[in-house]
């Protein structure tokens, strides 16, 4: 199966929906790391057990989010910002639509071959993929 591509405006509305699977993760992922030093430095082992089960579980908490995110051709790409990318269409070409939780839409795009930290203001979309002459 094909994977999705979104244009800028389907990847804005699915927002509605990607915003609570991302707010999830984002507390989900600040719980984890509060859990590593309690584990490391737990006095006895029913503490360490009892933080370790609870890790686990958070762990296989943020595992559900991811792929509920890829089952929707969205990838989770920073559990600390809760970013995602979407696999975009615009103008005919491929892109990634880049979000970042707590932002109100989609700012930034960067192109396929790239990476994120290789992201562009959305503003800058048609200078960027103008045919240069």
């Amino acid at each position: 199966m094909p994977e999705k591509r979104f244009s800028l405006e389907e990847a804005n509305r699915s927002l509605v929906y990607v915003k609570h699977i991302v707010k999830d993760v984002v507390h989900t992922f600040e719980q984890v790391l509060k859990l590593r030093p309690k584990i490391q430095y737990a006095k006895n082992l029913e503490h360490t057990e009892a933080y370790q089960n609870e890790y686990t579980e958070r762990m296989a908490d943020l595992a559900c989010y991811v792929e509920e995110l890829r089952k929707a051709s969205i990838e989770l790409k920073d559990f600390e910002l809760g970013a995602v990318s979407f696999p975009g269409i615009h103008n005919e070409g491929n892109v990634n639509w880049y979000w970042e939780y707590g932002q109100h839409c989609v700012e930034f795009w960067y192109p396929v071959d790239k990476t994120t930290r290789d992201k562009i203001p959305i503003k800058e979309l048609e200078t960027c993929l103008a045919p240069s002459h």
